[in-house]
Order: C-alpha cells, then sequence, then structure tokens
C-alpha cells in the first residue's frame, strides 16, 4: 500500500512510478504481474485484492534483470476447500515409510 504524492506518483523499488488516475493523497495498491520466460508489468489499483470492486489505476513495463522461471507444480496454489487444513495436518504427522534399508 502505497499513497500517491503530489506529482501524482507512488515510490515502489526505489523508482516512482505514475500512479496515472490517482489522486494526491489516495491510497494505492501495486502489483507486479511475472510472466515468463521474460516480462513483468507493475499495475497500479485504487483497492487491495480482496476489495469487491477495484479498478487499475496504470499499468507499467517492469525492467527484469533476470529471466522470470514458471512456478513449479509443488508450489503452485491448491484450491481451498472445505476442511483443506486436514489434509494439510494428515501429511505433517504421516509415520514414515520403511523400507528395508531404513530397518536396520
Amino acid at each position: 500500500m502505497r499513497a500517491v504524492d503530489a506529482e501524482h506518483s507512488v515510490r515502489i523499488l526505489n523508482m516512482d512510478w505514475s500512479a496515472g488516475l490517482g489522486v494526491p493523497d489516495q491510497g494505492v495498491w501495486a502489483t507486479l504481474l511475472l510472466k515468463p520466460p521474460d516480462r513483468a508489468t507493475l499495475r497500479i489499483y485504487d483497492a487491495a485484492p480482496d476489495a469487491a470492486k477495484r479498478r487499475c489505476l496504470a499499468a507499467h513495463p517492469f525492467p527484469l534483470k533476470e529471466p522470470v522461471v514458471p512456478l513449479q507444480a509443488q508450489f503452485a496454489s491448491r484450491p481451498i476447500g472445505r476442511n483443506w487444513w486436514q489434509s494439510l495436518l494428515i501429511s505433517f504427522f504421516k509415520p514414515p515409510v520403511l523400507t528395508p534399508s531404513t530397518m536396520s
């Protein structure tokens, strides 16, 4: 969350970015969207992602110095359904798998 300054800008990652339709003293939310292999976009919104309604005030190409690596499957978001925490607990408390090499 950042406040729009008198010049209609916000400071993000030590750089000033135009807040586009943002007005001075307005709180804005910035999101960095990474797209493999080498693109990124900084978007500035008038509200947080969990807001029922929000609009994009500005979008800027964001310079990258390194390639973007796709997210590995084991780190991807899992859909949160009913009793999601039970499966998480089960995975933490599973007994170890015994093999002949671990039994000696």
